[in-house]
Formats: structure tokens, sequence, C-alpha cells
């Protein structure tokens, strides 16, 4: 375990006038994946993350091999050892996802998506949410249409966790800490799968009624406020590439956005919803009252000179 965080180390200081210790410290990590040892097998997956991490290192000569190991290992691995390997494919995608073929795609997705399928977001721990989900983002971002066939599977069962802190007693069975932990991971899978696809995925969107689920935790007063701030992203998101499914919901969401930039000095929470806000003002026609409202708000923010420099631009959107 030592010896692999010290090659992690060596990738991410390395020395001046020495030898690119690249392709051994590669090919190690490959073979520690498998140690007998639990820990050895993390920190190798670890140090098999930060390499991957590295812009600039062209992994195409490295591609097929890699695929080949994390389909070799996957089920070997289990517990931590399992997470560990899915943040490097994660990292894998976010270098080589424009560059692989549909078929690898598939191979390389399989591991997580088969651990996604078995996982209740309710009775998962939150760091487990995580170490699953940020992947997913990184994939649905870098995949793009080759991750459209999964949109249902992953977006159902976001949608059916999140409807449920809105409709009945989810949020009593979480501390409060651990339910923000899970709602923000996986909204902010929607937003990847969006980033990715663009209005492609907006068929999916609207069979797994995200748009009104967002809009529900909106209204949750007490949830964190990095939970409205990853459904304001949503809602932009739908503005942008499905406004027709957003026209819908634009009184109650001008109200919310409203009362948010008024009230709300979380600059993070603020630029998500101006940025919604921004999307509703480009092609709404029927709500021109309620928007113009918003102005005297508006050039607070604008006028604000020490103000959040997105949340300026958003405003003056």
């Amino acid at each position: 375990a030592i010896t692999c965080f010290t090659m992690q180390q060596l990738i991410g200081h390395p020395v001046k006038n020495a030898k690119d210790p690249f392709v051994e410290v590669l090919k190690a990590n490959m073979r520690l994946m498998t140690d007998s040892c639990t820990e050895v097998q993390v920190m190798a997956l670890r140090s098999l993350s930060s390499m991957l991490a590295t812009e600039g290192r062209d992994l195409t000569p490295y591609k097929r091999k890699l695929i080949n190991r994390f389909m070799e290992v996957s089920s070997t691995l289990q517990g931590d050892a399992s997470l560990a390997l899915y943040e490097s494919i994660g990292y894998f995608f976010f270098q080589m996802g424009p560059f692989m073929e549909e078929g690898e795609v598939e191979r390389t997705l399989q591991p997580i998506l088969q651990h996604w399928e078995k996982m209740s977001l309710a009775d998962t721990p939150p760091n487990d949410v995580i170490a699953i989900c940020q992947p997913l983002c990184v994939i649905a971002m870098h995949a793009g249409k080759a991750f459209e066939a999964h949109n249902p599977a992953v977006l159902g069962k976001v949608a059916a966790f999140a409807q449920s802190v809105c409709t009945n007693g989810a949020r009593a069975a979480h501390s409060a800490e651990d339910l923000t932990t899970k709602l923000v991971s996986a909204i902010d899978l929607i937003s990847s799968i969006y980033e990715g696809q663009g209005a492609a995925a907006n068929a999916s969107m609207q069979e797994s009624n995200v748009l009104q689920i967002c809009v529900n935790l909106l209204e949750v007063k007490e949830l964190d406020d990095s939970v409205h701030q990853a459904a304001f992203a949503v809602v932009g998101h739908v503005g942008l590439h499905d406004y027709a499914s957003l026209s819908n919901h634009t009184s109650t969401l001008i109200a919310v956005i409203n009362s948010c930039i008024k009230t709300n000095s979380n600059a993070a929470l603020k630029n998500n919803a101006l940025w919604a806000l921004a999307q509703i003002a480009e092609k709404e026609t029927t709500q021109r009252d309620d928007l113009l409202q918003l102005t005297s708000a508006l050039m607070d923010i604008i006028k604000d000179m020490e103000g959040d420099q997105g949340c300026v631009i958003n405003a003056s959107l």
C-alpha cells in the first residue's frame, strides 16, 4: 500500500531529467488491483485514478488494456475496492470518453451500472452514494448519446428517491446531512445527463417526471441550500432544452426564484436560480408582469460591486 502511494506521488510530482515512470507505474497499478490485500487494491486503484486524471497524457495506446483489466477485476473486487474501481473508471471516461466506441462504452459501464441497479439510494451510506454518483456524472457527460440507453434506469431511481423526500417520511429517516449528500449527488446526475445529451435527453426526463420533482423539492423549504442549488440547475437545463415542458411551471418557479434572490445570501444558490430565471425570461411570453416585478431585485444584484460575478452575469441576462 505504501508503494502504491509512493507511485501516486511520483506521477504527481515527476523528478526533473528522470525517465518518465508512467508506463511502469501503470503496469504496476494494473497488476496490484487484484492483490490479496484489500488496502493494496484500493491504493493501486487510487494511484491509477491520479494517473488518469493527469491532463495532457495520451491514453489511447493503453485504452484497450485498461478496459480489459477493468472487466477482469470487476467481478472479484468488493467493498471499498469496488468503489475505488468506479472512481478509476470515471477518470478513464473523463479522458477517453469522446474517443471510445459504443461497444467500449457499454463494456466499461457495466460494473457501475450493475451496482446501481442493485443499490437503494435510501439505504446506501452517503459516502457510497457519492462514490457511485460521481463517476456516473462524469460518464454521462463524456459518453454523450452512448449513455442514452441507460437514462431510464438512472433517472428512474433518482426520481423515485427524490419524490419520496417530497411526499413521505423519507426526511425523518435520514439525518439532514446524509439526506443532503444523497439528494445532491443524485440530482447532479440529472444535470450531467443533460450536459452530455442536450435535447436528446428530453424524452427520458419527461418519462421520469424530473421537472415536477425538482419543482417539488424547491418548495420544500427545510431542505439544504445545496439541494435547491442542484434542483435549480436542472430547471435551467429543462428551460434550455425543453421549454415547452417548463412553461406549465413558470408561475411557481418565478415565485420561488423571487424569494430566493431577495432573501438568500448563498451566492452559489442564487447563481443557479438566476441562470434558471434567464432561461425562463428568454422564452416566456405570458408571465411578463411577474418577471418585471423582479427588476428591482435584479438591479440590486447587478449594482453590487462586491457581489458574486456569476450572479451579476446571470442577473444581467
